[in-house]
C-alpha cells in the first residue's frame, strides 16, 4: 500500500511537471513574439523561394534534375506537368498508383479545372488523371522520351524513405524487394539513388470508365478548397482511421495563368512494388490527408500536407483569418497558432508557439510542437514566391 501510494504521488508530481512545462513553453513564446519586429511578427522562419517558374513536391535534388530537363529540351507547359506526373511513379510509389485518389488542379490560360477521381474496382485512376491533362497518343511519345533522355537513377524521396523504413522488416523477408530497397544489411536512406524501373500502365482487368468529379467548394467568394470547409467548422463528422493512406502533393507553377498542382493518395500494396507493376489491389480511400484551398483570382494556393486532419487544420485557419495577400500577411498566417478539435473523447489540440488569433479561445486540453504543413504559393506578374512552412525540428527564430 505505500508503495502504491508513493507511485500515484510520483506521477502526480511528473504530470504536473510537464504541464508545468507547456505553460512555460506559451509563455516563452508570447515573449518571443514580443521581441520579434513588428514589421514581421513572426517566429516561424518561413523559407522565401522566388522564381519565374517553380516545380513543388518534397525532393529538392530530383525537383532540380527534371527541371534541367524540361529546360533542356523545351517541352510545354502540359508536356512538362504530364512528364512531372509520370515521375512520381518512380519518386513516390507508395502514392500513385491505379487506383489512387486523385485530385487535379489545372490552369491553362483561360482553361481552368478541378477534377476529383475516386477509386473503383475496375477503374484506372492513373490513366485518367493522365488524361486529364494531355491526350493519350502524346502520352506514348513523351515517355519514350522520358526513358530514353531522363537519367536512369532518382535520389531517394525523404517521405517515400520513411515509408520504407517504417515497413523494413515486411521489405527484408521478401527477397524481391530486398534486392531492390536494401544495401547490405541497411535499408536505403535519404541521398542515395534508386534506379527507375519502368511499370505498366494499361491493364486489361481495369476496364471500367473513371467518373471524374468536376468541382470545388466554395468558403466564401474569396476562396474555394478541394474540400467542403463547412463540414470542417467545429470537429470532423467522423473520426477517421487513415493512417494506412499515403500522400503526395506535386505541382509545376509555369506562370499565374499555367499551373498545376495534384494530390493522390493510395494503400499500398508492397508486392506491387516488386512486380514492377502500378495495379494495386482496390481499397476505398475516403481522405486525401492533404489539401488545397485558392483564391478567387487563382494566383495564391495554401497547400496543407503531412496530417490526416489537414482540410481541418486548413479550415480552421480560414476561419480565424481572411486569405493573406500582402507579404506581412503571409507570415503571419504561417505563424499563426493552429488546432484542431477532436471526437472520442472530446478534446482540442493546439500548438504550442506561434500567435493565437482563435475568436473562441477556449483552452486547449493537448499541446504539441508542431501541427501539419502549410505552404503557400503566390504568382504575380512573372514572378512565382513560394512560402514554406517551417515547422521541423527548429521552431523559433532567434
Amino acid at each position: 500500500m505505500r508503495n502504491l501510494t508513493l507511485l500515484t504521488l510520483l506521477f502526480t508530481l511528473y504530470s504536473c511537471s510537464i504541464f508545468e512545462n507547456l505553460r512555460e513553453m506559451e509563455k516563452e513564446s508570447q515573449r518571443n513574439s514580443k521581441d520579434i519586429p513588428k514589421r514581421d511578427s513572426v517566429n516561424f522562419c518561413s523559407v522565401k523561394k522566388i522564381r519565374s517558374s517553380q516545380l513543388y513536391g518534397s525532393n529538392p535534388q530530383l525537383k532540380k534534375l527534371f527541371l534541367e530537363y524540361i529546360q533542356k529540351h523545351k517541352f510545354s507547359f502540359l508536356e512538362s506537368s504530364f512528364l512531372y506526373t509520370y515521375l512520381q511513379l518512380y519518386n513516390r510509389p507508395d502514392t500513385l498508383s491505379t487506383h489512387s485518389r486523385i485530385y487535379l488542379l489545372l490552369r491553362n490560360k483561360k482553361k481552368f479545372k478541378s477534377v476529383m477521381l475516386i477509386p473503383e474496382k475496375v477503374t484506372n485512376n492513373l490513366m485518367a488523371a493522365f488524361k486529364e491533362i494531355i491526350d493519350r497518343p502524346k502520352q506514348r511519345i513523351l515517355i519514350s522520351h522520358f526513358h530514353n533522355n531522363f537519367q536512369k537513377i532518382i535520389p531517394i524521396d525523404k517521405n517515400y524513405q520513411q515509408y520504407l523504413q517504417d515497413n523494413k522488416a515486411t521489405i527484408y523477408n521478401n527477397k524481391d524487394l530486398r534486392k531492390i530497397f536494401y544495401k547490405g544489411n541497411q535499408i536505403i536512406k535519404y541521398g542515395e539513388s534508386l534506379p527507375i524501373r519502368r511499370v505498366q500502365l494499361f491493364h486489361k482487368k481495369l476496364t471500367g470508365k473513371p467518373n471524374p468529379i468536376y468541382h470545388f467548394f466554395k468558403k466564401d467568394s474569396d476562396t474555394s478548397c478541394s474540400f467542403d470547409p463547412h463540414l470542417f467548422s467545429s470537429t470532423p463528422i467522423l473520426e477517421r482511421n487513415v493512417d494506412d493512406i499515403h500522400s503526395n502533393v506535386f505541382g509545376y507553377f509555369k506562370s499565374k495563368e499555367q499551373f498545376f498542382v495534384m494530390i493522390s493518395a493510395n494503400k499500398i500494396n508492397l508486392d506491387s512494388i516488386a512486380k514492377r507493376t502500378t495495379i494495386t489491389e482496390y481499397a476505398p480511400i475516403n481522405s486525401l490527408n492533404s489539401a488545397v484551398c485558392f483564391s478567387a483570382s487563382k494566383q495564391m494556393l495554401l497547400v496543407s500536407t503531412d496530417q490526416i486532419h489537414s482540410e481541418q487544420i486548413l479550415a480552421n485557419l480560414l476561419s480565424q483569418k481572411s486569405l493573406p495577400t500582402t507579404e506581412k500577411e503571409i507570415y503571419n498566417f504561417i505563424n499563426t497558432k493552429r488546432s484542431i478539435n477532436l471526437l472520442y473523447p472530446k478534446r482540442t489540440i493546439s500548438e504550442v508557439y506561434g500567435i493565437d488569433y482563435r475568436l473562441n479561445k477556449k483552452p486547449a486540453t493537448m499541446f504539441v510542437p508542431i501541427l501539419g504543413h502549410i505552404d503557400i504559393i503566390k504568382s504575380e506578374n512573372k514572378v512565382i514566391t513560394s512560402y514554406i512552412d517551417p515547422r521541423k525540428k527548429n521552431l523559433v527564430c532567434k
